[in-house]
């Protein structure tokens, strides 16, 4: 993150958006900490647990602010895939994902019109419906942050690949 961190910094106020999911970065290939520039580039002002997250099995993660039409995601295990990593965010930073009232996803714009958005925990996106029904959370989450650009602007319809794929018979 040392030379990427400045990077995605630049990337996101070009109007890029940049999406992390899972547990912050504590040390970079070169055995450098890079927690606190990540914290910074993410609006995080405090992590909310230890070294290895928080087990939250059957736990439900509610959304909001620009995610706040997506329905709540159930965390189905204690695998370490499904541990949360619990923020506090700072100044700047939205909460978009609880758990129980606490944090465990932010959301900040940059001046240029990019964001970066932050989601201790794995959203789920299951087109198999291996439990019996669909889960889509990875797609909404990726849909609502504008991940999945029409081809042209003055396009009316939703004609991206991924959205066509995802929201036609």
């Amino acid at each position: 993150l040392h030379q990427r961190g400045h990077a995605l910094g630049v990337v996101v106020q070009r109007g890029g958006k940049l999406i992390w999911s899972g547990p912050p970065p504590r040390l970079d290939l070169g055995g450098k900490s890079v927690l606190e520039q990540w914290q910074r580039l993410c609006g995080v002002k405090a992590l909310q647990f230890d070294r290895e997250g928080v087990m939250a099995a059957g736990s439900v993660v509610e959304f909001d602010g620009a995610l706040k039409k997506i329905p709540p995601q159930t965390i189905l295990t204690d695998f370490l895939v499904d541990v949360t990593y619990p923020v506090e965010p700072g100044s700047g930073a939205s909460v978009i994902a609880r758990i129980l009232g606490e944090a465990v996803g932010g959301h900040r714009t940059a001046p240029g019109g990019g964001s970066v958005t932050f989601l201790g925990l794995r959203p789920r996106d299951d087109q198999s419906a291996s439990l019996g029904y669909e889960t889509r959370t990875w797609f909404e989450i990726l849909k609502s942050l504008g991940a999945y650009p029409r081809s042209r602007p003055e396009v009316a319809v939703e004609d991206n690949p991924a959205v066509v794929s995802r929201e036609s018979p």
